[in-house]
This record gives C-alpha cells, structure tokens and sequence, in this order.
C-alpha cells in the first residue's frame, strides 16, 4: 500500500511541476501577444498557423519550419 502512496504522490507532483511549467509559458506568451511579430515565423517570416497556436501559444515556428 505503501508503494502505491508513493507512486500517487510522484505521479501528482509531476502533473504539477507540468502543470507550472505550461502556466510560466503561457504568462510569457500573454508578455508577447501584442507584439506585431507574435504570429510570424521566425524562420519563413509565413504567418504561424492559428491551429498551432491554439495548442502550442509558445511557438515561434510555424508548422511547415517546426518539421
């Protein structure tokens, strides 16, 4: 039982530590959002798909650069 109490407690420490780590980006991407470059790519300079961002707010490459 000991084993399993544990296992729960990684497990909820992880989901945190994810949990702040997507928090502490998202507050960055809010810092941007207004910037006139926050949808463009870095690499193509193409317009970030608004899908990617809908999932991914972070990112700076657009789908076709990312790959």
């Amino acid at each position: 039982m000991k084993d399993k109490v544990k296992f729960l407690e990684n497990v909820s420490d992880a989901a945190l530590r994810e949990a702040e780590f997507r928090y502490k980006k998202l507050l960055s991407v809010l810092d941007k959002i207004d910037d006139p470059d926050f949808w463009i790519c870095r690499n193509c300079k193409q317009p970030i798909q608004e899908g990617k961002l809908m999932v991914m707010p972070e990112s700076v490459l657009c789908v076709h650069c990312a790959f």
